[in-house]
């Protein structure tokens, strides 16, 4: 019996594919021990006082986004509207919660939809409020 062990999911999927043809019984990819993530690299984030935000409403469907600028949440909340039920749209707020992978940043309303975006992007930062 051998043991792989990878740093990200993607890793460990690709090792995967390519052991899975030489060998009849490969386990799936299971992370084990909690994984110390990175500092969010601030220097990354975009120059600003306050973020504007948005977050459906839909429990079933948890999204939200914020962005610097009115005209860039405007932007994001478009792409969502048609997932995001009701919504009361882009409102200010002084603090984003915000992670980043490699040079992407990802800014959210609340740490809860941080949380979702880590546990469906592994790879990357941890999330950190950023006024």
């Amino acid at each position: 019996m051998g043991v792989a062990a990878s740093t990200t999911a993607e890793a460990c999927a690709a090792y995967r594919e390519r052991v899975i043809s030489a060998a009849s019984n490969v386990s799936a990819c299971a992370q084990v021990g909690e994984v110390v993530r990175p500092k969010l690299e601030r220097s990354r984030v975009p120059k600003g006082r306050s973020w504007i935000c948005f977050v459906g409403a839909d429990p079933t469907h948890p999204m939200g986004s914020c962005a610097r600028t009115a005209k860039d949440c405007a932007a994001q909340y478009e792409l969502d509207r048609y997932v995001l039920g009701t919504s009361q749209g882009c409102k200010a707020q002084s603090t984003a919660v915000v992670r980043n992978i490699q040079e992407q940043v990802f800014a959210f309303p609340n740490g809860s939809l941080c949380d979702a975006h880590v546990r469906e992007h592994p790879d990357g930062s941890r999330c950190e409020a950023v006024n």
